[in-house]
């Protein structure tokens, strides 16, 4: 009885459009109350508290600082005038070169959001230049941007890792692999458009010269996705020193070798970092009061038997779960949707075998589609705002990526682990 109300309570606060965060405390104390157990107040609140206390979680802020400080320095652009003098000279080739940087952008800023928020502005008027409709050039951005949570320092791998006691370093590293099938798709996509479309331009073909000068000037910032990446493989740091190393590079990068950060840039990026950390720690710390109560009246194994009864295959198991996610993802947002269902679908993953860097791998992209989804996915709200295109165009014109995307969800899901950890395992 207790569970079933505060199911009802759980559904009906999220129709009506409460926040997520006050849905979960809502639901965890409306469970308290029902049960007439004040030692359950006792046990959820020390779980709420010890959220904050999780060493995992710290990587957070670190990386959010990051990519504030690389956007305040206003050093987006130099990644993306040397990808451009790469591929330039191709037709559409600011549309190749939004794929490429968006994935080494991806390795600083770690929020897809935030990174169509930044690209937008800088390259729809670039696009349009070289003769992609205003709807096709925002949803080429759109789907650019969400390898910006996809790929490491990713705030979903971050929060799935901590919950559910998976190696957040191993998700990093699948995450390169991940994130460049995701872009290799793009990429794909892109070349037909143009194939299609003879009215789309090219660049002038940059020099040797060219290409080496904007190499250099943009060196500082390519070094930071670099220094994750290397130092995650060879396991010389944890990704919560990651984080603060990246950190201390865009600081380094954009106060000192560009000198464009202002010592008011500096502290505006630390209130903007302090904020969002805020937000995302007390949605997470909220999600263990709900988590628990799940918990304490065993779900999980409750499914876990449903299940077993009628699917036998690990791989079966992974497609149903691919297609709840799928249609859960349209209308909630990665983070809820991972807080709400992983403690229930993780530990049945384990009872099925599979492997728990693998499962959070597909879980993690899957979640991120809904971004793209319509009607109510994310990054096209960001991107239809500051392109002032149509949500209904912008929808329209997103469908092949979201297919796309979808596409290497499936090729994921069916690949073994090791696939995904190429770069782990050549260094044994």
């Amino acid at each position: 009885m207790e569970f079933a109300i505060s199911g009802l309570v759980f559904l009906i606060t999220m129709f009506i459009g409460v926040e997520i965060i006050f849905v979960f405390i809502l639901t965890g104390f409306t469970y308290i109350l029902t049960a007439d157990n004040l030692r359950l107040s006792y046990v959820i609140t020390q779980s709420f508290s010890n959220t904050f206390l999780s060493w995992e979680l710290l990587a957070i802020p670190f990386f959010i600082l990051a990519g504030e400080l690389i956007h305040r320095a206003g050093l987006v652009q130099e990644l993306f005038r040397f990808t451009k003098s790469l591929v330039g000279q191709w037709r559409g080739g600011m549309a190749y070169s939004t794929q490429i940087a968006t994935y080494l952008l991806s390795g600083i800023t770690g929020s897809a959001n935030a990174e169509a928020a930044a690209i937008t502005p800088l390259l729809l008027p670039m696009l349009e230049k070289e003769g992609f409709s205003r709807p096709r050039g925002a949803a080429i951005l759109s789907a650019a941007a969400i390898k910006g949570a996809v790929v490491p320092p990713s705030m979903t791998f971050i929060v799935y890792g901590a919950i559910t006691n998976t190696s957040i370093e191993d998700l990093f590293i699948g995450g390169f692999t991940v994130g460049g099938l995701v872009m290799l798709s793009h990429v794909l996509l892109v070349y037909y458009y143009v194939r299609k479309d003879k009215n789309i331009k090219s660049e002038p073909r940059a020099t040797l010269r060219e290409v080496w000068d904007s190499f250099i000037y943009s060196l500082p910032i390519l070094l930071v996705p670099f220094f994750i990446f290397f130092g995650l493989i060879t396991g010389w740091y944890t990704a919560t020193e990651t984080g603060a190393a990246a950190a201390l590079l865009s600081l380094i990068s954009g106060g000192l070798i560009y000198r464009r950060l202002s010592w008011k840039g500096i502290f505006d990026s630390i209130l903007a970092a302090a904020k969002t950390t805020g937000a995302v720690l007390l949605l997470v710390a909220a999600s263990s009061i709900v988590s628990y109560f799940i918990s304490y009246e065993n779900v999980p194994q409750t499914i876990a038997d449903f299940l077993s009864t009628y699917v036998q295959s690990p791989l079966v198991f992974m497609l149903i779960i691919n297609i709840v996610l799928l249609v859960l993802g349209i209308f909630l947002e990665p983070l809820p949707l991972i807080l709400m269902l992983m403690p229930i679908i993780a530990p049945l993953a384990m009872k099925y075998g599979l492997d728990p860097t693998h499962f959070g791998l597909v879980v993690c992209l899957n979640a991120l589609l809904g971004m793209l989804t319509p009607p109510v996915g994310g990054v096209l709200f960001v991107v239809s705002a500051i392109a002032k295109v149509k949500l209904e165009d912008l929808s329209w014109e997103i469908l092949p990526f979201v297919a796309a995307s979808t596409l290497i969800l499936i090729i994921i899901t069916i690949v073994p682990v090791s696939f995904l950890l190429w770069p782990k395992l050549l260094l044994g």
